[in-house]
């Protein structure tokens, strides 16, 4: 279920919300919980539900729209305080606490949550980072939170209990955050667009451990190799269309060549897709001129997708290994080589995904996928909805010997005639 938009923690905002009702809120809380699952977002937005001027405190529901809520979205607001460590820091400074020298205990977290609230009917303090408190710190916000201030509420953000230091941790009402779903990841990132195909989030929500964060990092999307059997055959795997994936691709092609590899196979097997602009680049890296892809939204004219530069590997032979599990964005990189005939598609047809789709997350939390524009390769004689791209050498991987690459087979034969 989402609560204010921020998904998977309801069982968080219930306990609040029954804290409030008993009249028996913590006035310190700790939540302890994987990076990137919306911990901080979450503090935030009780944050607001708090101070604002319209709901009742015991609702948890911010309105959004009166000026408190407006403050709490801009961070304006003059009774919440927030703190976290900066990028250069090794841990949260001294100063944040208690103030720089010349202002030494008139300004900094503890001067400013003693002060009476301003507007709302609390003072409410949200420490990120809480990971990286020193024991000089620590002391500083220790009388804080022995004698918290009447209607304060500080909340602490850290990703481990072990972390936490024990002047902290004694003081503190902890709140544990559950990793969350790999579908909600997968929504996430979609709703972000980080990546554009459900398939290419799906891969990356099963690698996250419930966290966006760790769904975010931009891991390598491409590996590569010589084959062992061939070296003249330099063999590049692209696993995920990403932002990064052109520039991986060229590091790889360039280390290849540098080993001495003087035939290439980009292998998009069971690519999903991803970005479907980094998928034209792909494309970029190996074309002299043209037209790579086409799309066009509802209502609006058609765009072209054009190679602006002769790319840096426009004359090294090349062919592309493809399958079912190639997908979107990699069916642009793959369609595009083969209409130009720059390179032929061994191995079996693609999956057919043409359609570029906005997600829309409904109130009862489900989504809702509306199809907004149609991208096409010109050159392939029209769209690829349900046919996906016909291989220039098809592979029957039923007819392959045990533990034989049929469709790497089929390269090796193609560049050197092998039997």
């Amino acid at each position: 279920m989402t609560w204010q938009g921020i998904e998977g923690h309801d069982p968080v905002v219930e306990q609040f919300r029954r804290a409030l009702r008993r009249g028996r809120l913590a006035s310190t809380f700790l939540f302890i919980g994987p990076a990137g699952i919306g911990k901080r977002a979450l503090a935030l937005k009780l944050a607001q539900g708090l101070l604002c001027e319209r709901a009742r405190e015991v609702e948890l529901a911010p309105c959004g729209g009166c000026s408190a809520c407006q403050q709490v979205e801009a961070r304006t607001h003059p009774d919440l305080l927030l703190i976290s460590k900066p990028p250069e820091a090794s841990f949260i400074p001294l100063r944040l606490f208690i103030g720089d020298d010349d202002q030494r205990l008139r300004e900094g977290l503890c001067h400013d949550i003693a002060l009476k609230p301003f507007r709302g009917g609390r003072k409410i303090a949200v420490i990120d980072d809480a990971d990286f408190f020193n024991q000089e710190g620590a002391n500083c916000l220790l009388k804080t939170l022995e004698e918290p201030p009447p209607k304060s509420v500080i909340i602490l953000i850290g990703t481990s209990e072990q972390k936490q230091l024990p002047t902290i941790r004694s003081r503190s009402q902890i709140v544990r955050f559950q990793p969350l779903s790999q579908e909600t990841v997968a929504q996430l990132l979609l709703t972000k667009n980080f990546v554009q195909e459900p398939q290419a989030a799906a891969r990356l929500a099963a690698l996250s451990e419930g966290s966006v964060q760790r769904a975010e990092i931009p891991l390598p999307s491409t590996t590569w190799r010589i084959e062992p059997s061939e070296p003249r055959l330099g063999i590049v795997k692209v696993n995920l269309v990403a932002a990064s994936s052109a520039d991986e691709i060229s590091k790889a092609m360039a280390d290849l060549q540098q080993r001495g590899a003087t035939h290439f196979v980009l292998d998009l097997r069971d690519n999903p897709g991803g970005l479907l602009t980094a998928g034209v680049d792909i494309a970029r890296l190996f074309l002299k001129d043209g037209i790579v892809m086409q799309q066009q939204y509802r209502g609006r004219e058609v765009e072209d997708y054009r190679v602006e530069k002769p790319g840096p590997f426009t004359d090294i032979p090349l062919v592309v290994l493809i399958n079912q599990g190639s997908a979107s964005a990699a069916e642009i990189a793959a369609g595009a080589l083969q209409a130009t005939g720059r390179a032929p598609l061994i191995g079996t047809r693609s999956y057919g995904k043409d359609s570029i789709q906005l997600l829309f997350t409904l109130q009862d939390g489900s989504s809702l996928h509306v199809t907004a524009a149609r991208w096409w390769v010109p050159g392939l004689g029209g769209l690829i909805k349900g046919q996906g791209l016909q291989p220039d050498q098809p592979v029957d991987p039923a007819t392959a010997a045990a533990n034989v690459d049929p469709y790497l087979q089929a390269a090796l034969q193609h560049f050197f005639k092998t039997k």
